[in-house]
């Protein structure tokens, strides 16, 4: 019966999809403002979460919704499935997420993602495509909108180790924005490594903000520990939740010294990190 609710949703969203294209068409020859975009994506989003809940009977809890911020911030979350993507834009309406150049290039879908806006990342451009990320995501804290990046770069499975690419750092170091961590445990019922989508109900957590001005800990760990040493002993389901952001904690964690330099001080000193983050996305 669940595999049938599964292709029946895949069929419901390719129909749901192909209802909205002209609307996307007539935005895109019509130019239309950023607003207008956003309502029918927002549109979009909000037919494919109610096919989750109604056909798949795939629905969601929230935790620590107390610890979002009421100002614009940086949100760093792990990435398992499709289903983050969708809720966080519900959730974010008007935040800007961080994806590859590659989608800019899909005719009419590009045009649409670039005057979303997308903060668009040229993953073989190195410290030069940071520099850009960093500078991009300045203008849309400034516009008064968040900015929602996955750091692990790809969706990863429930198993996989939990690896951040190198990056993160930079934009916490300059741009003196509170970061929001998000964990989630969609890959348990909707992953790439999941033959269909099951029926159960995902968590989405919101954990503390890490606040700026702190010294960026340059630890190794933070980017190629497996869960299982970042977080010890914890449960399983747990190690799952909240892997991911325990990484972006340790990755802030205040070292001893202060000698700490900017994030575009160490980007000029370790030019590498720049490539190992874009690559990944």
């Amino acid at each position: 019966m669940q595999y049938f609710r599964s292709k029946i949703f895949d069929l419901f969203a390719v129909a749901w999809t192909l209802s909205l294209a002209p609307s996307a068409i007539g935005l895109w020859f019509l130019r239309s403002p950023e607003r207008h975009l956003r309502a029918v994506a927002q549109l979009w989003v909000r037919g494919l979460i109610w096919g989750l809940s109604s056909i798949v009977k795939l629905r969601y809890i929230e935790r620590g919704r107390e610890n979002i911020p009421a100002d614009p911030c940086i949100i760093l979350a792990n990435h398992q499935s499709a289903w983050e993507t969708l809720v966080l834009a519900r959730k974010f309406p008007t935040a800007s997420f961080v994806t590859k150049r590659e989608a800019g290039r899909i005719p009419i879908v590009g045009w649409f993602l670039k005057n979303y806006p997308m903060i668009m990342v040229d993953r073989g451009g190195g410290g030069t495509a940071i520099r850009k990320l960093v500078a991009d995501s300045r203008a849309t804290l400034a516009e008064g909108r968040s900015v929602i990046i996955f750091p692990e770069g790809t969706r990863k499975g429930i198993s996989d180790r939990i690896v951040f690419k190198r990056g993160v750092e930079f934009l916490y170091a300059d741009l003196g924005r509170p970061i929001l961590p998000i964990a989630v445990n969609s890959g348990v019922f909707w992953g790439r490594d999941r033959p269909m989508k099951y029926d159960g109900t995902i968590t989405i957590s919101y954990l503390p903000v890490i606040e700026p001005g702190l010294v960026v800990a340059d630890d190794p760990r933070c980017y190629e520990d497996p869960g299982e040493r970042i977080l010890g002993a914890e449960p399983l389901d747990d190690r799952r939740d909240l892997g991911a952001a325990r990484c972006v904690k340790q990755l802030v964690e205040p070292v001893k010294d202060d000698q700490g330099m900017s994030g575009q001080q160490q980007l000029a000193n370790e030019p590498g990190a720049g490539r190992a983050l874009v690559e990944g996305l």
